[in-house]
């Protein structure tokens, strides 16, 4: 085994070079052979709080190897320094367009050639594989889980509005074409927004069910456990002593209220069903509704609904156990559904859905303005909706209680109507043609 004295991380460290050119070494040098070595390196709590913030784009296309260095960036790095890298590693995440496919595609021409060339040439010509580029999906469940670890490290004044360019990045990312909005990013979101919402207790994460999710869903659970039991974190250098201003648990509070909403709107919006091998879009909840409450129009020996969302075996069940945690987040961020529905009853457009120039223009505007009270921050309209339709639905789908503090709205009747004795009369012709005006 080779002596680490002689590895040019080791050789180079400060005070033998400042901490700039060590950086520099660091980025010519990184590799997964290298990583061990920095990880060790990164100990150094004075070396990481100068360099850290610098290195979380030279890890993240190591993944998954990289895990560890990153973990030792999050908890010993300047908090402040690493969250703005992070955010703007989001909102690139956020930009990348579909042209990553036609990379791919490239990629993959590009090795049937050498491939053919190594068949006419020999064995002896043949280049190594390529190291695979870690996925939008992984590198975002992984940013999130640095920021977990970033968030409640900030000792400022005004933490909000870190928090709130930091869920701007999230929510930037999200949206994004090429993300899916599955249960690996959903889960990433959920154990995020429980990390970072102030005060309380934090509710725990439900790991994920081993016969219904996939590798790389498991694999994600792990590295947030692992992340959150590493050692303590390094105090923040820049702290404030003069503690946190009064208003801002509310503030914090109602970012991660808006953010909830905006969040349910785009998974329930964007539900997956590529995975889908039964005619069953979105959440089904109409008909499943309709299976319990009119059992006897149910075809005999055919699968329902019910049954199909009940089986931990199909990709369907994890999606209730996503919208669950959804309910449990909003409910856990005092999120009542009587400012859900008045949220939905003024109809407010969502951004999602095209807008005037002048009025886009004025968003723009005010989209880098951070909120300085509760009442700056919109709840979304679809969201809003969504998960009050979920509130109302729990009671019946999922046998909850039923919450008193649930607004009274009326459902549809549960016995089909009789139908009228006589039919109806047939309209006045002065109803067919109205008189012009």
């Amino acid at each position: 085994m080779a002596d680490d004295s002689e590895n040019p991380l080791i050789k180079a460290l400060p005070p033998a070079t400042d901490y700039i050119s060590y950086l520099t070494l660091v980025e010519h040098n990184i590799s997964k052979e290298q990583l061990p070595t920095l990880h060790k390196v990164l100990q150094d709590t004075t070396l990481t709080i100068n360099i850290g913030w610098d290195l979380v784009h030279l890890l993240l296309p190591l993944l998954p190897d990289s895990e560890a260095c990153l973990r030792d960036v999050a908890r010993l790095g300047n908090p402040r320094e690493v969250v703005l890298k992070v955010t703007e590693l989001l909102e690139e995440i956020g930009r990348e367009e579909e042209e990553d496919e036609d990379d791919e595609q490239a990629d993959q021409e590009d090795a049937d050639v050498a491939e053919e060339g190594a068949d006419l040439h020999g064995a002896s010509n043949q280049t190594p594989s390529k190291t695979t580029f870690p996925s939008k999906a992984t590198r975002f469940s992984t940013l999130l889980s640095l920021l977990s670890i970033l968030h409640p490290r900030i000792k400022t004044r005004y933490p909000s509005r870190f928090l709130s360019t930091s869920l701007q990045a999230i929510l930037s990312a999200y949206t994004s074409p090429g993300l899916p909005s599955n249960t690996l990013c959903a889960s990433a979101i959920l154990d995020f927004t429980r990390q970072v919402a102030p005060g309380g207790s934090k509710r725990p994460t439900v790991p994920p069910r081993q016969s219904s999710s996939s590798i790389a869903t498991l694999q994600a659970f792990q590295n947030t456990q692992r992340a959150h039991q590493s050692s303590d974190p390094a105090p923040d250098p820049e702290a404030n002593t003069d503690g946190v201003d009064a208003g801002e648990e509310a503030l914090q509070r109602r970012l991660l209220q808006s953010f909830m909403t905006y969040v349910a709107e785009v998974y329930l919006s964007r539900m997956p069903d590529d995975d889908a091998d039964e005619d069953a879009p979105g959440m089904c909840w109409a008909s499943r509704y309709m299976e319990i409450v009119q059992p006897k129009k149910i075809v005999p020996r055919r699968r329902t609904m019910s049954d199909l969302y009940s089986d931990e075996d199909k990709p369907y069940h994890e999606r209730d156990t996503v919208v669950g945690s959804i309910l449990a987040q909003s409910r856990d961020l005092s999120l009542s559904p009587h400012e859900l529905l008045t949220t939905i009853l003024k109809s407010t457009p969502s951004p999602t859905e095209p807008q005037p120039e002048e009025d886009q223009a004025a968003e723009d505007d005010s989209s880098t303005t951070l909120p300085s009270s509760p009442s700056d921050v919109p709840l979304s309209t679809s969201g809003a909706l969504y998960i009050l339709t979920a509130t109302l639905a729990s009671p019946l789908l999922f046998h909850r209680h039923h919450n008193p503090t649930t607004p009274p709205i009326d459902l549809p009747p549960t016995q089909p109507s009789s139908p009228p004795s006589s039919p109806p009369p047939p309209p006045h012709p002065s109803a067919l043609n109205p008189p012009p005006t």
